[in-house]
C-alpha cells in the first residue's frame, strides 16, 4: 500500500455548470445486444463529454499501432453514478493512454438509468446527488453488469487467447465489482483496476484476478467504508495493489488535479507491466 501526501493541492478541474448539448463522437462502435433506439443524449458537462439516457450498450474500440500491439485488451468503464457516463474524462482519454502502452482498449457505454431530457433539470438532479455522495448507499444497475458480461464475451470472441483486463471508474468500478461477485467461476479475466470505487466489502468473490485500487483519502466514497474492500480482498487471498492518495477528491479520472492523485495512471501502468 502506498500513501502519498500533498502539501498545496491545486485542483484544476472545471466547476459544475448546466450541461451543453453536443454531437455524438464519430467513432467506430460495436453494438451489444438489440438496438433499443437512439434516445441517448450527448453533452459537455464540467468540461467533459458525457452520454446519458443510454438505452443500448456500445463498445468503442481503440487499437494501438501494429508495431506496438502487445496482444492484450482492456475494457474501460466510465463512471457517472449510473445517471450519465463520463465518456472523455474516464473513457476515451484512458483508452488512448492504454493504446500508447500497446493495449487494445474498448470503452463500454453501458446502459444508464433514465434522466430528464432537459439539461437544466438534469443539472439540478446532479447537484443534489453530489451533495449525498458517500452518505447514502451507492446505486445499483444490474443492466450495466449484464452489459459488462456481454462486452467481455464480445472481446473474448475477437481473440480467444488474448488476456483481458477491466478498468472501471466510480460507478464503472462498482459494475466491475458486481460482475466479479456474480460471474461464473470459469470467466477468464486476468486483471481488474478499480478507480475510486465504493469501498464496501465485496459480498462474494467468484473469481480472483489481480486487482489494482486507487482512491483519495478526502473522497467521501472512501470515508464511508475506508479499508473494508481492501481487507476483504486480502482476506480472500486476492493480490491487491492499493494506492491511497492524500487528496484528489472523487472523480479525478485522467485530469491533472494538482494533487498526487494525478499519478495514479503511472502507478497503474507500472502495475500492468508486471502482469502476464
Amino acid at each position: 500500500m502506498t500513501k502519498s501526501k500533498d502539501e498545496t493541492p491545486r485542483d484544476a478541474r472545471p466547476k459544475m455548470a448546466v450541461p451543453q448539448a453536443t454531437k455524438a463522437p464519430d467513432l467506430e462502435k460495436i453494438t451489444l445486444g438489440e438496438d433499443q433506439g437512439s434516445g441517448q443524449i450527448w453533452e459537455t458537462f464540467m468540461g467533459n463529454l458525457i452520454a446519458r439516457n443510454v438505452q443500448t450498450a456500445i463498445l468503442y474500440p481503440f487499437r494501438p499501432p501494429q508495431d506496438k500491439d502487445n496482444g492484450k485488451s482492456v475494457i474501460v468503464l466510465p463512471g457517472g453514478g449510473y445517471k450519465f457516463l463520463s465518456m472523455e474524462h474516464e473513457g476515451f482519454k484512458a483508452a488512448r493512454a492504454l493504446c500508447d502502452l500497446g493495449f487494445t482498449a474498448y470503452v463500454l457505454a453501458y446502459r444508464t438509468v433514465p434522466t430528464a431530457v432537459s439539461s437544466d433539470a438534469f443539472f439540478e438532479d446532479m447537484v443534489a446527488g453530489f451533495k449525498l455522495l458517500g452518505s447514502t448507499p451507492p446505486p445499483e444497475n444490474p443492466l450495466a453488469v449484464t452489459d459488462l458480461d456481454h462486452a467481455i464475451a464480445a472481446v473474448r470472441g475477437l481473440n480467444r487467447s488474448a488476456p483481458i483486463g477491466v478498468l472501471g471508474f466510480s460507478a464503472g468500478a462498482r459494475t466491475a465489482i458486481r460482475w466479479l461477485e456474480q460471474c461464473s467461476s470459469d470467466a477468464a479475466i486476468e486483471q481488474v483496476a478499480l478507480i475510486y470505487p465504493a469501498m464496501a466489502k465485496m459480498q462474494n468473490v467468484a473469481i480472483s484476478p489481480d486487482i489494482f485500487v486507487a482512491i483519495a483519502q478526502d473522497d467521501p466514497v472512501f470515508k464511508a467504508h475506508r479499508f473494508a474492500l481492501i481487507d476483504g480482498l486480502l482476506n480472500a487471498g486476492i493480490s491487491v495493489d492499493f494506492h491511497l492518495f492524500d487528496k484528489g477528491g472523487h472523480g479525478f479520472g485522467m485530469s491533472s488535479t494538482g494533487t498526487t492523485a494525478s499519478a495514479w495512471f503511472e502507478a497503474y501502468q507500472n502495475w500492468l507491466s508486471t502482469r502476464p
